[in-house]
């Protein structure tokens, strides 16, 4: 160990910059790799990721020896329902979801935060519900309303789907978390209920392990927790199945895409504000990328073309690239849909 490193650490407390609570698909890898980045990019040394005594939290810790400081970003990831408490309790400065805020969350936090205001809400990376079996079902893609009826019991037997003959077995996460609410809500919807044979988990890796396991398990999770499981594709309607990849995903093509989220209060906390400012940039969605997930940066990309489409446009693309973007328009009309165009600030990294 070196000796400025020994004699740092024993001699200077350390300070908590900020806590993050939430989502554990952002805060199982994606925080604290990104928080990592973010304290080297301020100069600090000797990075490094300590677990602390509860499963699912830890803490990223950096030398700032020109200040003379020990400085510490904490995560806590049990679930994005428990960094909307953190944040209205200031236990947390920044609360990572991998869902939307909820309508009934913003009325409770409107005399505290705007929750809405594009400087409290802040898209972190574009991520997607990957369904994952194990690598010997031979079942390759599924559509919404099969997945549907399969996490509510109608379908119980993978031979139903033109599988094995196997019972089964549901794999899902736990109330707490915005995956199973973006699941809830893409799938589940009004039609139907989870079933009780459902066996939860909060968290991704330890579902994926499940899945990994068992020959007649199905699972969903954010795409960074994929694993050694098998990805299936998913279709909606008529419409071409999809398997979620950096392209369909970056442009939303992949029917069971979503956004992952950062909320904060705004210049509530100096270093949270500047975290997020990172997150944002270029730097920050670097990392977005290297963890699994798609990030904001616009990129072309090259991907199979969806089937059926017209034979003269199909002659117009032959040999282009995709753009990792697209642009969306009102109803019947030429203009863009600008409730739909994130604006960030620029990173100050």
């Amino acid at each position: 160990m070196p000796e400025a490193f020994s004699a740092l650490s024993q001699a200077e407390p350390t300070i908590t910059l900020f806590s993050m609570h939430g989502s554990n698909t952002i805060g199982g890898s994606l925080a604290p790799n990104m928080a990592m980045s973010y304290l080297r990019a301020k100069g600090a040394k000797n990075l490094r990721i300590e677990p602390l005594d509860k499963p699912n939290e830890k803490v990223v810790v950096g030398d700032l020896f020109e200040q003379g400081k020990v400085v510490q970003i904490k995560i806590l990831a049990h679930g994005s329902s428990t960094g909307f408490k953190g944040l209205m309790t200031d236990d947390a400065q920044v609360w990572a979801s991998s869902r939307p805020v909820k309508s009934k969350e913003i009325s409770q936090a409107k005399s505290k935060v705007d929750l809405t205001s594009h400087v409290n809400e802040h898209i972190l990376a574009i991520d997607g519900l990957a369904i994952v079996v194990n690598k010997k079902n031979h079942i390759g893609e599924l559509s919404k309303t099969q997945l549907g009826a399969i996490y509510s019991g109608q379908i119980k037997n993978w031979s139903e789907l033109g599988g094995e003959n196997r019972d089964i077995k549901l794999y899902a996460r736990d109330k707490n978390s915005g995956t199973w609410d973006s699941f809830k809500n893409m799938v589940l919807a009004k039609n139907y209920m989870l079933h009780e044979s459902a066996q939860r988990f909060e968290s991704s890796e330890e579902l994926v392990e499940h899945v990994v396991n068992d020959v007649a398990g199905i699972g969903f999770v954010g795409m960074g927790f994929v694993g050694e499981s098998k990805l299936l594709a998913i279709s909606d309607g008529p419409a071409q199945g999809f398997k979620p990849s950096q392209l369909t995903l970056a442009t939303e093509d992949y029917p069971l895409s979503r956004r992952l989220f950062l909320y904060s209060n705004a210049k509530h906390n100096s270093y949270a504000d500047e975290f997020i400012n990172y997150a944002e940039g270029i730097y920050g969605q670097e990392i977005v990328m290297e963890q699994g997930f798609v990030s904001q940066n616009v990129s072309s990309m090259e991907g199979e073309l969806q089937k059926n489409l017209p034979e003269d446009y199909l002659g117009l693309v032959q040999g282009a690239k995709r753009l990792s973007t697209n642009f969306r328009f009102q109803p019947g009309s030429a203009k863009l849909d600008l409730s739909l165009i994130h604006i960030s600030e620029p990173t100050r990294l």
